[in-house]
């Protein structure tokens, strides 16, 4: 046969192909009537564009914002996806009760833990793997363990102490991060890693960790290509990824009564290595970008500063005495300090999305059973129509009048909603009263060169939201002990 005629013939099949592709993802796909841009419905590569090459990289959840505004409150993202925002819907996404909400398979692919609860697609198996963890992490157990928390906050105070005397400065979200690990490593393993313990406070350890972060959209959008090759040629082809693996490679024993809870099957060795590795990550650098949130904007707000330490002076006489975290909660400055921290540190941009078995109506769409929907917490929790001038960091908002406060606290979600809600909600909080409270109560402190859109605003989507990549840290000189 001849070799131009059969090259012809594997061209135009592939046109065809091709075509017919586009033609259908346009016009016949099940998401066809749903809003957005065409590109977007037809190639994958739309969300990749914004992802991997717009500047800094992770940049598609902005861009859905900007999509939202010409399009409407649903769009479709991607060949298969849908977002919605809509703040009076968002428990319906969301739900809880009777209602089971499966984990989208792609929207998990990359996250390099597939064997963890938070990996679990189907509603019934992360049901089970929560079942084991959630006595864990209740409110009760918190307060149960809460002298484990004290106990870290006084070394990471004796530290700020050390610093004080040396006059050195420290970036505030490296302490907080090494703080947050030394606390989920001893509260779900038995034992501390004990990184505060370190003079740099575990600097390098810490950038390790962050840039395992930075290779979540690679994985993500390249994953069944990803799983072909060897870990040893990744680490070596990429720094982010050789990071990523040393970052995974790390041994860690569960409590033995949360394995009792699980059957045979599920205390396989990499199953557990990986609820490690989403213990460790979600439970520490989440808290710790919130903590140095909250000390960035006290120290650059001083009504907001002085009101603190008022409130703080007040509860706390003596600066040296330890105070419970039930005491702290009752403080309602220092609480709107902390809801205002994590309503707008836009902690995981990442979107979270769901199948449902049942159809889902929004409006005049109807969305088939397994069709992928989400909406996005971090705009939610910046949605101007809820929250007046959104990107102002303003306490005062949540202590108005009870029926204000009220309603936006219905709206309130940053540790999500449902089944699908952050495990670790209690412990969160314990550690943003107990750390902000004392730190703020116990030493004045200035800021030194930083720059709130370089440095602390949440500018990129890496599963977590990460600032600036040419970001300084949240650096800070301590000026004095307070009596």
């Amino acid at each position: 046969m001849n070799p131009i005629f059969t090259s012809s013939i594997c061209l135009l099949t592939a046109v065809i192909y091709l075509v017919s592709l586009i033609l259908y993802r346009l016009y016949l796909h099940p998401l066809s009537g749903v809003p957005g841009p065409r590109l977007a419905a037809v190639t994958s590569w739309y969300e990749t564009y914004y992802d991997l090459f717009k500047a800094p990289g992770g940049q598609y959840w902005n861009k859905l914002d900007e999509l939202h505004n010409s399009y409407g409150p649903i769009i479709r993202i991607n060949t298969n996806e849908v977002q919605i925002h809509d703040p009076e819907f968002y428990t319906q996404i969301y739900a809880g009760g009777s209602t089971k909400r499966n984990r989208y398979a792609r929207s998990v692919s990359g996250n390099g833990s597939p064997g963890s609860m938070a990996s679990a697609v189907s509603h019934d198996l992360h049901r089970l793997r929560r079942s084991s963890l959630n006595p864990f992490f209740s409110k009760a157990a918190v307060l149960r363990l809460e002298e484990r928390i004290q106990s870290r906050v006084r070394i990471l105070c004796e530290r700020l102490s050390g610093f004080l005397e040396r006059k050195e400065i420290i970036d505030i979200s490296v302490a907080m991060t090494s703080l947050t690990l030394d606390i989920i490593t001893e509260y779900s393993f038995g034992e501390s890693w004990n990184l505060m313990d370190r003079d740099d406070l575990s600097y390098d350890f810490i950038k390790v960790m962050r840039g395992g972060f930075e290779t979540l959209q690679i994985r993500k959008l390249f994953n069944s290509v990803i799983k072909l090759i060897p870990p040893s040629v990744l680490a070596w082809s990429s720094p982010d990824m050789k990071v990523f693996f040393e970052f995974k490679d790390v041994h860690l024993h569960f409590q033995l009564e949360a394995l009792d809870r699980l059957p045979k099957e599920e205390i396989e060795t990499q199953r557990l290595a990986d609820e490690a590795l989403v213990l460790i990550t979600a439970g520490s650098e989440t808290t710790s970008r919130a903590l140095a949130t909250i000390i960035y904007h006290a120290l650059e707000n001083p009504d907001i500063c002085t009101k603190l330490q008022q409130e703080l002076d007040a509860a706390i006489p003596d600066a040296n005495t330890e105070v419970s975290y039930s005491t702290l909660e009752a403080l309602p400055y220092l609480t709107a300090t902390i809801r205002e921290s994590l309503r707008i540190s836009a902690l995981v941009p990442n979107r979270s999305l769901l199948t449902a078995d049942q159809p889902l109506q929004y409006k005049q769409w109807s969305l088939k059973p397994g069709t992928a929907f989400c909406m996005s917490t971090s705009k939610y929790l910046l949605d101007a129509s809820i929250y007046h001038n959104p990107t102002v960091f303003d306490p005062e908002r949540w202590l108005g009048d009870p029926q204000s406060t009220q309603k936006l606290l219905h709206h309130f979600v940053p540790f999500s909603r449902g089944h699908r809600g952050c495990i670790g909600m209690n412990l969160a909080y314990a550690e943003l009263y107990l750390v902000s409270a004392h730190i703020i109560r116990r030493f004045d402190m200035r800021l030194y060169d930083v720059i709130r859109e370089r440095d602390v605003d949440t500018v990129r989507d890496a599963f977590i939201g990460l600032p600036s990549a040419e970001s300084k840290g949240v650096r800070i000189e301590i000026i004095q002990k307070r009596k």
